[in-house]
């Protein structure tokens, strides 16, 4: 977990977490799976979306600009990742909520 909370926001992936712990991909798989309760893509896509909420509040960040930031590669999967909302209406929403 601890390296995936430094790294999340880079291009990290399975294969290149099992590479860096030198151990098989399905191996890390599983135990990640067992104690976490999530996979490990879940488990990126989470803190990245969590941390460009922090993003989404200031006006003066694109969501293209957040998606680099946080470490997405597009904004269209950036947007079908972000719980039920695009992340214009979610920064809409609090903003909106704020006044």
């Amino acid at each position: 977990n601890e390296y995936i909370q430094k790294y999340y926001k880079e291009n990290i992936s399975l294969n290149s977490i099992s590479e860096v712990f030198f151990i098989s991909p399905n191996y890390l798989s599983s135990i990640f799976n067992e104690r976490n309760k999530v996979s490990i893509t879940e488990y990126i896509n989470l803190l990245r979306i969590e941390e460009s909420k922090k993003y989404l509040l200031d006006i003066s960040f694109s969501i293209s600009d957040i998606c680099k930031k946080v470490g997405f590669n597009n904004s269209s999967y950036f947007s079908k990742k972000f719980n039920n909302v695009t992340p214009n209406e979610y920064r809409k929403n609090i903003l909106d909520n704020k006044h």
